[in-house]
């Protein structure tokens, strides 16, 4: 059965990509790898968009990678005319929203140096309470990057998240060249994105039966607690985690029970949008798996497959998709169309 290997990428679109580069080199300590620019009828398919060019940077955090798209072509752009002017940060319970995790060893550290500047969605930095079994004594706080999309910074207490965050040099320390002193790294990499559903049994009959996720972690999270790291009100939150065959970044269903009244969905979304995410999967057979999907009600849209260039992915073909909820995927394998 074709199944997701691992998640290669997670990225967003962005309106300025040197000063976005710049802003998460400084605030989260990610380091710029690569900047190409893209172009060609191959993407135009792949997209569903007329004629696009984008100027891709690739960040590395950890073991993980972020991708910043700039759109430049004037025949895609990043605001949808559909939807109107760049848009707003989507609350934790609208359909839109989706963010990325990214895992510290001292919250308040990083917080204080950069992100406490950032505009916020938390209240405040929040330990979750110990009633709490599945999130007992994890920091969190969740802000905005200067295009409006959310960010989380967590730290897990030794008792949880992946053994990658507590064992070695990638939790903590690094030698500082010239003295034999150890310098604290403070962001370690990317635990997850998560992303909001407002079904959680068909997601994860999207992500689970369909793509060959298994699920990792449940949780149900409400109380003051949760409303200070949201930023809302009366806050009821199913939280599902996914991991992909290989481990690594995974993927997080958050399906708000409360409060009501969010759920802005996206009409009409595009890969040009300004609010756009997109998370890269390797797939072992997307042959296979796109011709399964061809038989499947449980996603959105479903673009051609299509042969991309050298070093553009993980793989030399690709397809686009959208999750049941709008959520958009970059699925890569090999093969031919």
């Amino acid at each position: 059965m074709a199944r997701i290997q691992r998640i290669s990428s997670i990225g967003h679109n962005c309106r300025n990509i040197a000063a976005s580069s710049r802003w998460y080199a400084e605030t989260l300590g990610f380091r710029e790898q690569e900047r190409e620019r893209f172009s060609g009828d191959w993407l135009g398919q792949l997209l569903t968009l007329p004629s696009p060019t984008i100027e891709r940077c690739c960040l590395s955090l950890g073991q993980e990678k972020l991708e910043l798209w700039q759109f430049c072509s004037e025949d895609a752009v990043v605001n949808n005319p559909k939807q109107g002017a760049q848009a707003p940060c989507p609350a934790g319970n609208d359909a839109a929203f989706q963010h990325i995790c990214v895992v510290t060893s001292d919250l308040h550290q990083t917080f204080s140096a950069g992100a406490c500047r950032a505009k916020q969605i938390s209240n405040a930095p929040q330990r979750l309470p110990d009633w709490n079994s599945a999130a007992a004594g994890i920091w969190a706080v969740k802000f905005q990057d200067p295009d409006g999309y959310p960010l989380e910074l967590l730290q897990f207490p030794p008792s949880k998240g992946d053994l990658r965050w507590h064992e070695g040099l990638p939790m903590g320390e690094m030698p500082n060249k010239g003295n034999g002193q150890t310098d604290k790294i403070l962001c370690l990499g990317l635990d997850h994105t998560a992303i909001s559903v407002e079904d959680t049994e068909r997601s994860l009959a999207f992500y689970g039966r369909i793509l060959g996720m298994t699920v990792a972690s449940q949780g149900h999270n409400h109380g003051p607690e949760q409303d200070g790291m949201d930023g809302l009100i009366g806050t009821d939150v199913l939280i599902s985690g996914l991991h992909p065959a290989g481990g690594g970044v995974g993927i997080e269903l958050l399906n708000y029970r409360k409060p009501e009244g969010g759920r802005r969905p996206r009409a009409y979304p595009q890969a040009s949008d300004g609010d756009e995410w997109r998370i890269g999967l390797v797939v072992d057979d997307l042959v296979e798996l796109y011709q399964k999907l061809q038989g499947e009600a449980l996603h959105t849209e479903q673009g051609p497959l299509v042969n991309v260039p050298n070093g553009f992915g993980p793989g030399p073909l690709a397809c686009q998709l959208r999750d049941p909820d709008g959520h958009a995927l970059l699925l890569f394998g090999d093969g031919n169309p």
